[in-house]
């Protein structure tokens, strides 16, 4: 039996997560928030289906009240990549408008656009005043070069100016450098609320 055959359900209130940076942000996040909720990283958004067929399989499914599915909309949109989520739902068997469990989406970056967890975050510093310098620096580096993930890009380059300059988008969150309360947060923060009530 693999890995990916033995998921763990403990908690009423399930997430799955695209990537385990998305996993260290929301969790960092509820708890942030004080939310019982419990994540799981599904992988690329490629193994989804898979991902969801054995998690329907396994032991505790049935004790789950609220399920949600949270990944990036990248260049193709809030709608396509919730149609792409619905579709996995329904070949692997769970009814996405069923109650048991109930089951809600958010699509990254805030359930409407374009864009990643990076973009999000990077929302959340639109008042930090190193943003100028971040700008400044990616503007001289795509003098020589594209940057063809500008959000990734500035997003990495903000955590280098940090007292953890080496770490990971979820591991920052962990370290407590993105701002919770910024309004960026407030339709992710609701998502989860949600789910945990």
């Amino acid at each position: 039996m693999s890995d990916r055959e033995r998921i763990a359900i403990t908690q009423p209130s399930q997430v799955l997560a695209e990537g385990k940076d998305t996993v260290n942000v929301l969790s960092a996040l509820a708890d942030h928030q004080g939310l019982s909720v419990q994540f799981h990283d599904f992988g690329g958004v490629q193994d989804l289906r898979v991902f969801l067929d054995t998690f329907r399989r396994s032991d505790g499914f049935r004790d789950i009240v609220s399920l949600g599915i949270v990944r990036d909309a990248e260049s193709g949109g809030a709608a396509s990549a919730r149609q792409s989520v619905l579709n996995n739902l329904q070949n692997a068997g769970i009814d996405a408008n069923g109650t048991e469990p109930a089951v809600s989406t958010y699509i990254l970056p805030d359930d409407q656009g374009s864009g990643m967890l990076e973009t999000l975050i990077l929302h959340s510093l639109s008042d930090s005043p190193v943003n100028d310098c971040v700008r400044e620096f990616l503007q001289c580096v795509e003098r020589f070069r594209p940057l063809r993930r500008f959000d990734k890009s500035w997003i990495n380059a903000f955590i280098a100016t940090t007292d953890k300059p080496n770490v990971s988008v979820g591991v920052a969150a962990r370290a407590g450098v993105w701002n919770f309360e910024h309004p960026a947060f407030n339709g992710l923060r609701s998502f989860l609320s949600a789910l945990a009530t």
